[in-house]
């Protein structure tokens, strides 16, 4: 007899998949203290785009919805912090001198 899965256990299941995936590039950066070539911009769009993904949620009454989602949010505006910090501690060198010359003789 077969028995069907629930449309709510299948949004679940989902929900852990994408919710998780940022995690390993939160661990990289907490190790690396690097974050040059994440954009600001892009985690901005992000954490707005789950932010409205948690009202409708909370407008459909959808349980996994709205967990994932303030889960997301949260390590969304993790990410985001830890983009602003790193920034101030990680100011951009200049380039040697010797190296905009090779690129200035190149480019001529």
């Amino acid at each position: 007899m077969p028995t069907s899965i629930s449309p709510e256990v299948i949004g679940f299941i989902g929900g852990i998949f994408t919710t998780f995936s940022s995690l390993p590039q939160i661990v990289k950066i907490l190790r690396t203290r690097s974050m040059n070539d994440v954009s600001l911009v892009s985690l901005c769009m992000l954490a707005i785009g789950i932010a409205i993904w948690l009202g409708y949620g909370i407008m459909m009454h959808a349980a996994s919805v709205i967990i994932w989602n303030a889960i997301s949010l949260s390590m969304s505006l993790t990410q985001i912090a830890l983009k602003i910090t790193t920034a101030k501690v990680t100011k951009r060198q200049p380039l040697p001198t010797h190296a905009t010359s090779t690129v200035l003789v190149l480019a001529n």
